[in-house]
């Protein structure tokens, strides 16, 4: 009856990306890039399914064409970083992130993507620091606690990961992947009694989470 109707035709696409259907999300998404060529979300989610069909050239035409029509556009810069690294093409990237940061040297977004560049070419010290850089002009931005944490786990800096993830959870409590790495850290310390703790806090807010209630058992 709404042909043109964007919102139902988004709810289309997502339905038939959700069954498998990958062509018919695609051509969806495509005719709403023809009708709406000003919004780059369609584009992106183009790529998205792109990228799902293994079509990496494809996917970056998609993700250069969402820049194209939103400079600055953060979702399909972050896709764009990920094929770059994942094709090792480092210099590109490093120069797509430099031309963000110098738009704004402050903003978290940017900077966070240059410590995931660093680790995929294996420079944690670098990747730590632009972290605490990133925490020290935004205290409050907690994707960079918890991708700080990861890092801490990875290299086993159990301390420092719990205090991350400590600030993290006390500004949103109902974090349950943040929960749950706490309540982890504390059972491979063998802190059984704080492990159990943080798994019926985890409970509490998801009374059927899975890894919760497998690891309390």
């Amino acid at each position: 009856k709404f042909p043109a109707l964007a919102e139902a035709r988004l709810m289309l696409a997502s339905a038939q990306r959700s069954r498998g259907n990958l062509d018919d999300a695609l051509a969806v998404y495509l005719s709403l890039a023809r009708d709406y060529p000003t919004n780059p979300q369609p584009v992106l989610y183009a790529g998205l399914i792109q990228r799902q069909q293994k079509k990496p050239d494809a996917a970056r035409v998609s993700f250069e064409k969402a820049l194209q029509i939103r400079p600055g556009f953060l979702p399909a810069l972050g896709q764009l970083l990920d094929l770059d690294i994942a094709e090792r093409k480092f210099d590109a990237a490093q120069h797509r992130i430099q031309a963000e940061m110098d738009k704004d040297p402050k903003a978290p977004v940017p900077l966070m993507l240059l410590a995931q560049l660093q680790l995929a070419q294996t420079n944690q010290a670098q990747a730590e620091a632009t972290m605490l850089k990133t925490l020290e002009l935004n205290p409050d931005y907690l994707p960079a606690q918890v991708e700080l944490a990861k890092l801490y786990v990875a290299t086993q800096r159990d301390k420092e990961a719990l205090e991350r993830l400590q600030t993290v959870v006390s500004k949103d409590t109902n974090d349950i992947l943040s929960w749950m790495r706490i309540a982890i850290i504390h059972t491979e310390a063998t802190n059984y009694t704080a492990a159990r703790d943080v798994y019926e806090k985890i409970l509490t807010l998801n009374p059927r989470y899975a890894p919760a209630v497998n690891n309390l058992a």
